[in-house]
């Protein structure tokens, strides 16, 4: 059985990862781009 402490913590770092995910991507796509022009 999974405790609801471990759920939290579970969720929390996939939230804070799509965040940094997107935060990465943003950075790389503008970058690239940037660099194409």
């Amino acid at each position: 059985m999974i405790s609801a402490e471990t759920m939290f913590y579970f969720s929390a770092s996939i939230r804070v990862g799509r965040k940094l995910a997107s935060l990465w991507n943003n950075e790389f796509s503008s970058n690239c781009f940037s660099k194409v022009d």
